[in-house]
């Protein structure tokens, strides 16, 4: 029969290969969104890729089905998979932001935002949602100009 310190130290050794064999095979790689509790790291890995022009990077911080609307409030949602989000990524970038009397595209938007004000789990820059969902900040909705 064990008596109760043996189960506790057995349990404590249990415990402790479990997070070595887990360290060892690699299974602390997070995904990165998975690893962005705050809304300025998720920023700042989000914007390294949109100013790169990267749309594979973007995507993997970005919730899919992905959502577009329009412009305007009576515009539907509209969903794009993973798939269409790279075709569509430079058009979201190349559209205007749509906050002054002179255009400027989204990227020039985002080059010039280094850091961005968090309310919420829901932060809109430009024309871009951001949501946090899960632990975990994502892009979540582009509006567009005739979509």
């Amino acid at each position: 029969m064990l008596n109760c310190e043996t189960m506790k130290k057995a349990a404590r050794i249990s415990v402790v290969s479990l997070l070595a064999m887990w360290v060892l095979c690699g299974c602390s790689n997070v995904a990165p969104a998975a690893a962005q509790a705050s809304f300025p790291k998720f920023w700042s890995e989000f914007r390294s890729a949109a100013l790169s022009k990267d749309a594979t990077r973007v995507a993997a911080l970005t919730k899919f089905p992905f959502e577009t609307r329009g412009t305007t409030d009576n515009d539907p949602p509209k969903t794009i998979d993973a798939q269409a989000f790279g075709k569509l990524f430079p058009r979201m970038l190349a559209q205007d932001v749509g906050l002054s009397a002179e255009p400027e595209p989204m990227i020039r938007y985002i080059e010039r935002k280094p850091e961005v004000a968090q309310t919420g789990d829901e932060v809109r820059v430009g024309q871009f949602v951001f949501a946090k969902q899960n632990g975990k900040w994502l892009f979540v909705r582009a509006y567009l100009e005739e979509e």
